[in-house]
């Protein structure tokens, strides 16, 4: 199991997910109607996933190490399915806790109604 404790493995990481969210943002949306807001959101959601993981599976590899390799493969890909469950839970969450905030809906859409129109 590679060494993802070390600094050099992180940084790839996070390219490779900031890669991916790219990809998948050019993949829906094409490069004429490409979203700079779509890239942050689905990028900080890839990047809530790789590093919980990494982190995760750096502590477990030792004991991982001790296993036979399918089995700490299976462990490896169930804790980062784990990690995706957990995020994609908190953003459910997070999203049905504003849109059930009086408040933080309306200070949002006080602050879209103030925006200056600009036609397309």
């Amino acid at each position: 199991m590679p060494d993802l404790c070390s600094v050099s493995a992180l940084a790839a990481l996070v390219l490779m997910g900031e890669l991916l969210a790219l990809v998948l943002v050019l993949a829906v949306d094409g490069l004429r109607a490409f979203s700079w807001e779509r890239l942050g959101l689905v990028s900080m959601t890839i990047q809530w996933v790789i590093l919980p993981s990494a982190a995760l599976l750096c502590r477990l590899r030792p004991r991982l190490a001790q296993l036979p390799n399918r089995l700490a493969g299976g462990l490896s890909f169930a804790a980062v399915l784990a990690v995706l469950l957990t995020v994609m839970g908190a953003q459910q969450w997070w999203q049905a806790f504003l849109s059930h905030s009086p408040s933080i809906t309306g200070a949002s859409s006080a602050t879209a109604c103030s925006a200056p129109y600009v036609p397309v």
